[in-house]
């Protein structure tokens, strides 16, 4: 259904109008459809590839001005930026789903989203020193200005949520390409002036922080920070068992390519290195559904869910159709002619990533509804993958059959799991089983 989604409004707390109005304009109601914007989607997914190239050329653009060393140093420290920016997709799904239930403008303030970020900081120094030993970097400057980004990623992702909860679809998909183009412009700047992986990661912290005060300006009506009344010790809560979830998911989604480094040979570890770029390729293609879909599912919308599990797995599922008719193709362009002899396994890796997409869409929906149990099957995937691959992959065949293997028994229980314990329709839990009326209830 195409829907028009600059009429919805957001709520306050950190940015957005006091109430989210429904098609009929009354604050408060039922929106008239529970199923997906086609309209938003497509908003969302223009800002998320275009986001996504601009990211792809800081790495193009700083690696030749850094060099190897420098950049080796650089593409080190990106991995814990990686890893810590889980923080700021934490922040925006929890953000996300108090704007969709309706209590944003009571609940979030600026103070536990600082926290938030301060909290990622603090940990980052903790383990700096460890860091850098493990890194083979000098001393421990380039792990704790990694971590000083971790701030206005949480602001960030906090201004996202709060887009993506009220369904503001052209800010959000604007705000995506403003911030990825700050930190991306700070970091090739950086490296430009100063010719080391520091300096880089100075004017990628300058530029995260120019891209959160941007984005506070893309906020409509936002009222002045610290107006909510959620504890930062509530909030941090719910932040972490977001991010706890998320780091299992990528853990899942990228632990093929660790085992392929513990079984194969360096060479295979390599060919099978490249096919995982077409498993992330496909897992990450229907971002956008998701972005859409999950604020319908905040608010109970099953047919948001039923819609957005279909349509990532057709899509998943057409890439992998995609790939099986034009596997050398395909590899030329994501890792170059050189990499040609993975091609005949370039359609299972695609396999893996609808399957890991899908799974992905499952984890959101329990996640709408805060439910904690949430991470089991993705355990159970984690543990399943370390066996068959530790047992069976002993080629890059192999390897790739049990990573798409798992990632469609996950998917397949997901579904058969959601089916038997349903969210409850216009509630929100949040807590372990605690109901909350929906705003139009």
């Amino acid at each position: 259904m195409i829907e028009r989604d600059e009429g919805r409004a957001g709520g306050p707390g950190l940015g957005g109008t006091a109430a989210t109005p429904s098609s009929d304009g009354t604050p408060g109601s039922r929106p008239a459809s529970d199923g997906l914007s086609v309209q938003g989607t497509a908003i969302v997914g223009v800002g998320l590839v275009v986001s996504q190239l601009i990211a792809m050329l800081q790495m193009l653009v700083v690696s030749r001005i850094l060099g190897p060393e420098q950049f080796g140093v650089f593409g080190a420290l990106a991995v814990i930026l990686l890893l810590g920016s889980t923080c700021l997709a934490a922040t925006q799904v929890v953000v996300a789903r108090h704007v969709a239930s309706g209590r944003s403008g009571r609940h979030i303030g600026a103070l536990p989203v600082l926290v938030v970020g301060a909290v990622a900081l603090g940990l980052t120094a903790v383990i700096a020193p460890l860091a850098s030993r493990a890194l083979n970097l000098d001393d421990v400057l380039g792990v704790v200005l990694v971590g000083l980004t971790f701030v206005p990623f949480a602001i960030t992702g906090a201004q996202l949520g709060l887009l993506q909860g009220a369904e503001r679809h052209q800010r959000l998909g604007a705000l995506y390409v403003v911030s990825t183009v700050s930190r991306v412009g700070g970091a090739i700047l950086g490296a430009w002036i100063g010719r080391s992986a520091d300096t880089a990661l100075i004017g990628l912290t300058i530029g995260a922080t120019v891209g959160a005060l941007l984005g506070q300006l893309m906020l409509v009506d936002h009222p002045a920070w610290g107006h909510g009344e959620e504890g930062s010790r509530d909030f941090l809560v719910e932040v972490f068992h977001a991010a706890h979830a998320l780091i299992v998911l990528y853990a899942l989604t990228n632990l093929d390519v660790l085992l392929a480094r513990a079984r194969l040979a360096p060479f295979d570890a390599g060919l099978y290195a490249a096919g995982a770029l077409i498993n992330r390729a496909v897992f990450f293609l229907p971002t956008a559904i998701l972005v859409a879909a999950f604020p319908r599912m905040v608010a109970g919308a099953r047919n948001a869910q039923r819609q957005a599990v279909l349509a990532v797995a057709g899509l998943g599922l057409l890439a992998t159709a995609v790939v099986a008719l034009l596997p050398g193709l395909v590899v030329g362009i994501m890792a170059g002619g050189q990499f040609l002899a993975v091609a005949p396994e370039a359609w299972i890796f695609a396999l893996a990533g609808a399957g890991f997409g899908v799974v992905q869409v499952l984890l959101y929906a329990r996640m709408a509804h805060h439910d904690r149990r949430a991470t089991i099957l993705l355990w159970g995937g984690v543990v399943a993958l370390v066996a068959l691959g530790l047992a069976f992959g002993t080629s890059i065949h192999a390897l790739a059959i049990c990573s798409a293997s798992v990632a469609w028994v996950v998917a397949l229980a997901g579904v058969v799991w959601a089916r038997r314990n349903p969210a409850p329709a216009g509630a929100e839990i949040v807590g372990d089983d605690e109901p909350v009326p929906a705003p139009w209830e």
